[in-house]
């Protein structure tokens, strides 16, 4: 499914389209996915639902919008590392589960996020998702682990990135679920994905 939006270039529909992604995030924190709708969001935003379809064609498209925000913040996050100093092999793991800690903060801290992301997969746009997430995260990402294993080629880092990321992406959004609902300890589930990742990791080391 494209994702089909007015850009913006005027001030006036600058601010208002951010007023419209504030509505929508303030909403999405109260209420569920599927329960939001274009005049819940013209409402909170005080403006119209006409203005709103001069911008955005539908809900999805405005979902769609607010995450790729959400993202780039998580991106933001994740870029950071790219400045520290370089650790000793043998501390390689404290500083990838380092990186993966910060990784999962982005979605588990922000409840909006997760309803997003939830939502969002089960609809015609999660390709879409999936391509925001790899555009976005995937060159931000590579960076961090040519320097653990440098002496491979950036197409098996490439690949290998891309696999690790999936891995925390899947934990990040069944964590809460599954500790809420089967009474697994997120202590335990953290010490399972850290096991996963860093047997991938060393398969690229060795």
């Amino acid at each position: 499914m494209k994702d089909v939006r007015r850009i913006p270039v005027q001030k006036r529909s600058i601010r208002y389209t951010d007023k419209i992604l504030k509505a929508t995030d303030n909403l999405l924190k109260t209420m569920e996915f599927d329960a939001v709708t274009t005049n819940h969001i013209a409402e909170e935003a005080g403006g119209s639902v006409g203005g709103i379809y001069r911008i955005f064609p539908n809900k999805y498209v405005i979902f769609i919008a607010l995450l790729e925000r959400y993202v780039n913040e998580v991106g933001e996050a994740i870029e950071s590392f790219h400045d520290e100093e370089s650790y000793p092999s043998e501390e390689w793991r404290d500083w990838l589960f380092a990186f993966v800690k910060a990784f999962i903060s982005g979605y588990q801290k922000n409840k909006s996020f997760k309803v997003l992301w939830d939502g969002l997969v089960t609809t015609e746009y999660k390709e879409t998702l999936d391509r925001i997430v790899t555009q976005v995260y995937l060159p931000k990402s590579l960076p961090i682990f040519q320097r653990i294993a440098p002496a491979r080629s950036k197409k098996e880092l490439k690949a290998a990135t891309a696999a690790i990321l999936l891995v925390i992406r899947t934990y990040a959004n069944l964590d809460s679920k599954i500790t809420q609902s089967q009474g697994i300890s997120a202590a335990a589930l953290s010490r399972e994905i850290k096991a996963v990742i860093y047997h991938y990791v060393e398969s690229l080391i060795d």
